[in-house]
């Protein structure tokens, strides 16, 4: 049996699509379902448990005790062999537990299977690659002078590479690591590992955590291109992005003391951004100023065969999602537009068959 956990936010709409995705005849895997509630709203519990209290388990809190506690609340209680992590805003395409769960099954140094990640049901906009943080990757988000900056692009370079690779794969591939919003996991390795998520991590990086405890175990991480899920990134609490982003810096910074706070190139860096300001190289930006409706992007005509948008909320594009087009001009997708949280959005186009992409980019406000 799987035991599925879905941690609401003001999302319970979403919320019951997400549930719907894994009952018939969306799939047909003996199933329990489990919904937390962290919204401290009357108006969501009641959508919850009018719609989905006689088809899932309830737990609802009187305050928003974190996504990972959330999710710990239902895992002690779970009885499934595999446990199915979603988030409330994503859902799953038809038939895609049975092809995890039978990967699971058979090959037993696997602890997580994750599905590709597309961000809108048209499949337009592909999610990217999950990594986990290091001080290498520290040191990268902000590089120092010319030579710094050239680094930091080659990287990012490297890391688009990567995405292109996992992006257009049709065969299973091993990873790093995974993302916490759809994936199914191993009961018993949690077991073997402490547990579902530390509860330090109340927003952000609890996956990441998980992930690297269970390769420390020996345990295998894979992706399965044949399987689908679309999360509609950023969908939950946009008004609340400020928060979200000091919550992810809040769980990053403990995510590396945790790891890293004895290794002396940390102890370096960490040191070199507390005592020093720190201008950072960028590339050539071109400012689109404030948008209201999706822009479209000129394509040289050496990659209108066959071009790559990446989309990211930062500079050097790790991480980026991605779109693939041909043509004269690369319009930003209608579909994904109004998904995107009020802040400053990056974009930078090059060919997926070459390596080398220009250091020119484009920026937008949305508020």
């Amino acid at each position: 049996m799987i035991s599925a956990i879905i941690v609401n936010y003001f999302l319970a709409d979403s919320a019951i699509r997400a549930v719907q995705s894994l009952l018939p005849p969306n799939q047909q895997e003996e199933i329990e379902i489990w919904i937390v509630d962290n919204s401290e709203s009357e108006v969501e519990v009641k959508k919850l448990k009018d719609t989905l209290g006689d088809i899932s388990h309830l737990i609802i809190n009187d305050k928003n005790v974190g996504f990972g506690e959330a999710c710990n609340q239902a895992y002690q209680q779970a009885k499934g062999e595999w446990i199915f992590l979603l988030n409330p805003d994503a859902y799953l395409e038809s038939g895609a537990l049975t092809v995890l769960r039978n990967f699971l099954q058979y090959n037993q140094r696997v602890g997580a299977v994750g599905p590709r990640i597309y961000w809108d049901a048209a499949h337009q906009f592909f999610l990217p690659p999950s990594l986990p943080p290091t001080p290498w990757q520290m040191f990268l988000n902000k590089p120092r002078g010319e030579l710094g900056g050239k680094l930091t692009w080659f990287s990012s370079l490297k890391y688009r590479n990567r995405a292109l690779h996992y992006w257009q794969s049709t065969s299973p591939l091993r990873q790093l690591n995974l993302s916490g919003g759809h994936v199914l996991l191993r009961h018993e390795a949690i077991e073997k590992v402490g547990g579902l998520f530390d509860p330090q991590f109340f927003l952000y990086y609890e996956d990441t955590d998980l992930f690297l405890r269970l390769r420390q175990a020996n345990y295998q991480l894979f992706y399965l291109p044949n399987t689908v899920a679309i999360h509609a990134f950023g969908g939950c609490a946009p008004e609340k992005t400020a928060w979200k982003w000091a919550e992810m810096a809040n769980s990053h910074n403990k995510f590396m003391e945790k790891y890293y706070q004895h290794q002396p190139f940390y102890k370096w860096i960490k040191q070199l951004y507390q005592n020093e300001t720190i201008v950072p190289w960028q590339p050539q930006i071109e400012d689109l100023g404030i948008l209201e409706t999706p822009p479209c992007f000129p394509v040289p005509p050496a990659w209108q065969n066959d071009w790559l948008l990446e989309w990211s909320l930062v500079p050097y594009f790790f991480p980026a999602a991605g779109y693939f087009g041909q043509g004269e001009q690369a319009m930003f997708p209608t579909s994904i537009w109004s998904q995107l949280p009020p802040t400053r959005h990056f974009v930078r186009m090059g060919s997926r068959h070459q390596f080398w992409v220009p250091p020119r980019i484009w920026q937008w406000e949305t508020v």
